[in-house]
């Protein structure tokens, strides 16, 4: 008896521990989200290129890294999926921490491996996400690597018995990322992006929030006036007294040359690369604005 729970003890302090080592390389976990440090495949990643342990870049510079990432455009005006944004800024500012810190424990043959859900419903009906890939840092830069991306994952695969199921099932949208300012794509995959360390990330991102804060601010100005129209147009309605009619002559027509002349002149400065992709599309949406 006594031989037999010596043989147990043992047994369980065995277990325990090989559950721990099992579970030592990851940095964060909550079932299918994690970062975790992992094996690097020479198929995939240059091993001899790998900078690890790197300590050089902060929460913040992660942060902004992550929503700096962004796949093309078209996909958008397609309805695949509602944002460019490969993560919102809830996901970057969860993940920024434990990305950092698993690039500060990984060893030269190591890459930080992550997976994400994406919970972005569709009006009421759920349409979660799967995106998974690797990290690691090389002389030219961050490298985010994407095996899946925005992959559609379906039926109950919270669930134990159905997560690697529904993790090998999920199917990725045919989708290509774009590169902005301070990245490029690699020469080898339309879905790995490396980001420049020394390019200003943060107050990319700090520009493009404000950016983002007074598209909001437009839109409420408008369906403010909006309503406001409508509510004094029901009031004349109301009380009989018929609105009045403007004698001017519209604007429309001097509006619209003057808008197409100053678009004609911003596709100009692009052509002759005197403004950035960005500031193009920026002031594209200014302009526009005005019709």
């Amino acid at each position: 008896m006594k031989l037999f729970s010596v043989f147990l003890f043992l047994s369980l302090a065995f277990l325990q521990s090989g559950f721990a080592l099992a579970d030592a390389d990851y940095v964060y976990r909550q079932r299918i989200n994690w970062v975790k440090i992992d094996k690097a495949s020479p198929k995939s990643v240059p091993l001899g290129s790998l900078k690890h342990p790197y300590t050089a870049l902060t929460v913040e510079q992660m942060e902004g890294m992550l929503l700096s990432i962004k796949i093309s455009k078209r996909y958008v005006l397609k309805k695949e999926i509602d944002s460019a944004d490969v993560f919102n800024s809830y996901e970057a500012r969860k993940y920024a921490p434990f990305i950092v810190e698993a690039l500060a424990k990984a060893t030269p043959d190591q890459v930080v491996n992550f997976s994400i859900i994406h919970k972005r419903p569709f009006f009421i009906l759920r349409n979660d996400r799967l995106t998974m890939g690797n990290v690691w840092a090389a002389d030219d830069g961050i490298h985010f690597q994407f095996a899946k991306l925005f992959a559609k994952i379906t039926g109950d695969y919270e669930a134990s018995a159905q997560m690697d199921r529904a993790v090998r099932n999920a199917k990725s949208l045919r989708v290509t990322l774009e590169a902005n300012e301070g990245q490029q794509l690699s020469y080898t995959s339309a879905t790995e992006i490396v980001l420049d360390t020394n390019y200003d990330f943060v107050q990319q991102a700090h520009i493009e929030q404000e950016e983002e804060q007074r598209a909001e601010e437009e839109a409420m100005k408008g369906k403010k006036a909006k309503k406001e129209k409508k509510k004094k147009k029901t009031d004349e309605e109301e009380s009989g007294v018929a609105p009045s009619v403007s004698t001017t002559s519209s604007p429309s027509t001097s509006t619209s040359a003057d808008v197409a002349g100053r678009l004609r002149q911003l596709e100009k400065l692009k052509a002759e690369k005197l403004i950035s992709e960005q500031e193009y599309q920026q002031k594209r949406k200014e302009i526009l604005s005005d019709i």
